[in-house]
């Protein structure tokens, strides 16, 4: 059940939406200048919850390199070797550019902005279509584990049979 909390601040009084997440842990949407308001706030956040739809945004704010060493790289089982060969294309193609930002802001955009310059940096479309595959299977584990929303990913169904198609340059 959605409930409200009365706050007594020096900038005046405020009402303090809460609700409970799916673990039943208390939440909050902020705060608001009437009670109805946060109400309705909490009620709409509380709706989410009971339907399934409910998302912690701050998941999201897992950087892309703490996500990947932390949750994705640990969780596949392969071999020494294999492990090493994925480290290292981690650490020379995607952390450079990926590494810090959140995986929330990590935009279709962002994955053409990468590909763009891989290409331009003389990566084969054969190799680029190998990184995609680890790419995917990253962002697949992130939305699985509803890090994220969407796969960014997947916006470029064709890319990955055909990944230079993501260029804007590409006179095609």
């Amino acid at each position: 059940m959605a409930w409200v909390v009365e706050r007594q601040g020096p900038r005046g009084r405020s009402f303090k939406a809460c609700y409970c997440n799916p673990e039943g842990e208390e939440r909050s949407t902020g705060s608001y200048p009437s009670r109805r308001a946060a109400l309705r706030a909490a009620q709409h956040e509380e709706q989410k919850v009971l339907e399934g739809r409910w998302h912690d945004a701050s998941l999201g704010l897992t950087t892309f390199q703490e996500y990947v060493e932390v949750t994705w790289l640990p969780s596949k089982h392969i071999e020494p070797s294999t492990r090493a060969g994925y480290q290292s294309n981690l650490d020379r193609h995607f952390f450079p550019l990926l590494g810090d930002r959140p995986m929330a802001k990590i935009l279709p955009s962002t994955i053409q902005e990468w590909v763009i310059k891989a290409t331009l940096e003389g990566l084969s479309p054969v190799s680029i279509r190998k990184y995609h595959v680890m790419l995917h299977s990253i962002f697949t584990r992130a939305t699985r584990d509803r890090v994220i929303l969407t796969n960014p990913l997947r916006a470029h169904g064709a890319a990955q049979d055909h990944p230079t198609a993501w260029s804007d340059a590409d006179p095609r």
